[in-house]
């Protein structure tokens, strides 16, 4: 059976429809490039998958002669955000509700709205959303375009445009990360809304590559906290707080960093240290030059490890961060970075940790008032940690 070229990709979907009694008496073979359906079989059940094939063909073949009658008009010149709020606004149920026997479907990745109906072929509408041209695309018989048209209008008068004006330093950047993208679609999934980012933020905002500040707090003498989302190693400090294991190993996330990118010259410091001292005990602290990392030092401390809060952790872990500030300020240093120390295989709850060394960095600064430091930047990669350091730095 030939079939034309324009009613080929009609035509092939609809076959799987077709159902066979008997399948192993009768084959179907296709064949595109000469638009031809061939069936071989017993013939009184070839017959039948015939008539069923011709039934396809034809049904084809009206929808696509349907099709060439359309007309098409055009709504123009919207915004972008017009075209996202007919999503947001539940379009395509209230066009079902407005146009009865219809089909709406939504084509997320081609930012396509496509509308089907039969609704006594004179109301027979398509319409497509182009968002890159900021347009909808209107096909359909006179009638059935003229009620559409008028629908799609309707619903783009009601949409409003504010601005409010959020200022906190990376809060742009942060709205991007996977964290940020959640709240926003949250919040647009909620209520029948739209939100846009526009991130001027100030380049002091931004301490390195791939580095983002979420909060900030200027505490005794304006010395300044930070809680930052990144590679610490990327940050422009002069001095690295690193977790250690009690042989300098250099091992997990910011040690197997640090090493990488400092090299020999912070590495063979760490070995002879080991060499001359056995090891570096819980609470101690050793100070390492950066080798050729952005940083000047690199401040080695060993936390310590969670039993289950009555073994006085946190007052340890206290000591810790006093002692490796206290390293900082003797060299002069202005800028220190600190992740959340003892967590992760030392197993300290984030949280508490968080709290804890906040509390610790301001305790500092109120007992050494005559501190070298004034910069001290709390980060880490995970979302999760750095919104507790955000948290603690809001508390008194």
């Amino acid at each position: 059976m030939p079939v034309i070229q324009e009613l080929w990709e009609k035509v092939t979907p609809k076959l799987s429809d077709v159902s066979q009694e008997n399948p192993k008496n009768a084959a179907v073979y296709l064949s595109k490039k000469y638009g031809k359906i061939s069936i071989v079989g017993v013939k009184h059940v070839a017959d039948r998958l015939i008539d069923s094939i011709r039934d396809v063909i034809k049904l084809a073949s009206d929808e696509f002669a349907k099709e060439k009658q359309w007309t098409r008009e055009y709504v123009t010149a919207l915004q972008q955000i017009q075209t996202r709020m007919l999503l947001a606004e539940e379009f395509p149920t209230k066009m079902e509700e407005a146009f009865p026997d219809i089909k709406v479907e939504i084509n997320i990745g081609k930012n396509e709205i496509i509308i089907k109906g039969n609704h006594e072929d004179s109301e027979n509408v398509r319409i497509f959303s182009k968002d890159d041209a900021h347009e909808f695309e209107i096909s359909g018989s006179k009638d059935g375009m003229e009620q559409a048209k008028t629908q799609v209008e309707a619903r783009l008068r009601k949409v409003n445009k504010k601005e409010h004006e959020i200022r906190k330093p990376g809060l742009g950047m942060y709205m991007q990360t996977e964290t940020g993208s959640e709240i926003v679609r949250s919040v647009e999934s909620t209520f029948p809304c739209v939100i846009s980012i526009n991130d001027d933020s100030d380049d002091d905002d931004y301490m390195g590559s791939d580095i983002c500040v979420i909060a900030s707090f200027t505490g005794y003498d304006n010395r300044r906290m930070f809680a930052a989302v990144g590679d610490m190693s990327e940050l422009n400090v002069e001095v690295i707080v690193n977790p250690s294991d009690d042989k300098i190993g250099l091992s997990g996330g910011l040690g197997n960093v640090i090493k990488m990118k400092g090299g020999l010259a912070l590495e063979r410091p760490c070995k002879g240290y080991i060499k001359n001292n056995d090891q570096l005990s819980e609470g101690e602290v050793f100070v390492s030059p950066a080798g050729n990392l952005k940083a000047k030092h690199i401040i080695h401390v060993v936390g310590p490890a969670w039993k289950d809060g009555t073994h006085q952790e946190d007052e340890k872990l206290t000591e810790v961060v006093f002692k490796a500030m206290k390293q900082a300020s003797m060299k002069h240093m202005k800028s220190l970075a600190m992740p959340a120390i003892s967590c992760g295989v030392y197993r300290f709850p984030v949280k508490k940790a968080t709290d804890i060394i906040v509390a610790a960095v301001k305790n500092f600064f109120r007992e050494e008032q005559d501190s070298s430091l004034t910069e001290i930047y709390l980060c880490d990669k995970k979302d999760g940690t750095v919104y507790a350091f955000t948290e603690a730095l809001q508390k008194e």
